[in-house]
């Protein structure tokens, strides 16, 4: 046996048994082969795109699953607080989350602080008594939302 088939051996055999786990799918360093079925799994089955490393850098791009490519989940897009308007009263016309996380309806159109929103008028909380309020992943400064028309 030659060196070279000893040592491409000995690779093939790490390759085998050493496959890399990530949790997180955006994070991910390593080239497709070398990943554990799992997170295999999980990036084939991931809904928002994936990106692929090249001499470039990160590229978008639909894989083609190559062995020594590799391959990261995009990050799934940012999503707005969702705000049951019609459970909310009338009279609330904007709704908004603080940096702590904490989300109120407000009167009138709230004024962003340094951890959160104010105004001079009513305001009311609703993440913490209204079962249709649901957390999005937008950043707290851009969760300002307003009642739409007709609700």
């Amino acid at each position: 046996m030659t060196t070279y088939t000893t040592t491409l051996n000995a690779i093939r055999e790490v390759l085998m048994t050493e496959k890399l786990h990530f949790d997180d799918l955006t994070q991910i360093t390593a080239p497709f082969g070398l990943l554990d079925d799992d997170t295999q799994a999980r990036l084939k089955a991931w809904p928002h795109g994936w990106e692929c490393f090249d001499k470039r850098g990160w590229k978008v791009w639909e894989p083609y699953w190559a062995f020594t490519a590799t391959y990261r989940a995009k990050p799934a897009p940012l999503t707005q607080d969702t705000v049951p308007w019609e459970q909310i009263p009338k009279w609330a016309k904007a709704a908004a989350r603080d940096a702590d996380g904490m989300a109120y309806v407000f009167a009138e159109t709230p004024v962003v602080g340094g951890t959160g929103w104010g105004s001079s008028k009513e305001r009311a909380r609703i993440d913490n008594c209204h079962a249709g309020y649901q957390r999005g992943t937008c950043h707290w400064k851009d969760s300002l939302q307003f009642r739409p028309e007709g609700v």
